[in-house]
């Protein structure tokens, strides 16, 4: 009986490390700025942290020049997320 307790004790459980994200290109970097304001954000709000591929899905359409002029232009607004996702929409 001992053995069973044994068995499902969580106490030898190790978390796995995180690892670092690896940019290997521009347009990551850029991903990656976008991602931080946005989640930057939304903490202590409803709204989760969002994910860099939901980010890199909305900004497939972009080239990686006209992604670093929408970066800035987002960059200079008020509300960078509401920026971002309001120039996204389709009109």
């Amino acid at each position: 009986m001992e053995k069973d307790r044994d068995l499902f004790s969580f106490a030898s459980y190790i978390l796995p490390e995180r690892q670092e994200t690896k940019i290997t290109n521009e347009r990551q970097a850029i991903i990656k700025d976008i991602l931080d304001e946005i989640n930057k954000e939304r903490v202590g709000t409803e709204w989760k942290p969002i994910t860099a591929k939901a980010v890199a899905m909305k900004v497939a359409h972009l080239s990686t020049n006209d992604l670093r002029y929408f970066f800035s232009v987002c960059k200079k607004a008020d509300h960078f997320g509401k920026c971002f996702f309001g120039r996204l929409k389709v009109k």
